[in-house]
């Protein structure tokens, strides 16, 4: 896998404010268990209507792998890494399964132990192309941990993503792009310390996946 993005958010926070890229490799083990990097996720099938996943994913704020033009660490970075475990729910409908409606709940094990749920909606607006939106409340300590002092439970981000998928690429590959517009939500959260001048952000980003067993 190869990744693009044109800086680093994570649920609402910006974390790199320069582009970056990745590259690695990903395995996907009886078509249920994936390992991509720091996540492992065993989900149910992809055909079905109803979806579940449980995983785990491993976090730190660190710059991207390789950085594109002249950045620093800054105050936005510098915070402990996470570990948190989670399960979600989708229930996809309507032609293709293009419609959905799901669920998401973490916790964390590592460092703040905090949880976390989010709400996500999709539903298609062209071929090969959805808008996604989801919706998250979180405890305190979460809500700290990422945005700063200042933060407080409830309402944590919104994000709008407009995702395009091509599934006929050669070798056997697939490329999925994403623009997304990300919101901290709640004033308190808006102006707590890791984010009080940039609660809102857009971000690029582009995936190309090739099998190579």
């Amino acid at each position: 896998m190869g990744a693009f993005s044109t800086n680093a958010l994570y649920r609402g926070a910006l974390i790199w404010n320069r582009p970056g890229f990745m590259i690695g490799p990903g395995f996907t083990l009886w078509k249920r268990l994936h390992i991509y990097g720091p996540h492992i996720a065993l989900e149910s099938s992809r055909e079905d209507s109803f979806q579940f996943k449980i995983g785990a994913r491993y976090y730190d704020d660190g710059k991207p792998m390789f950085s594109l033009g002249k950045g620093q660490e800054t105050y936005r970075q510098g915070r402990a890494d996470s570990l948190e475990a989670y399960i979600a729910g989708m229930y996809s409908f309507g032609k293709r399964k293009n419609f959905g409606v799901g669920v998401h709940f973490a916790k964390e094990v590592l460092e703040y132990k905090g949880l976390y749920a989010r709400l996500m909606l999709k539903a298609p607006i062209l071929p090969f192309t959805g808008l996604h939106w989801h919706l998250a409340v979180a405890e305190q300590s979460h809500n700290h941990y990422l945005y700063g002092h200042g933060a407080v439970s409830g309402l944590a981000h919104m994000d709008v993503k407009l995702i395009t998928v091509i599934p006929f690429v050669p070798w056997d590959g697939m490329i999925m792009s994403s623009l997304n517009y990300s919101r901290v939500v709640q004033d308190h959260n808006r102006q707590a310390s890791l984010v009080y001048d940039r609660p809102d952000n857009f971000q690029y980003s582009i995936r190309a996946f090739w099998n190579v067993l």
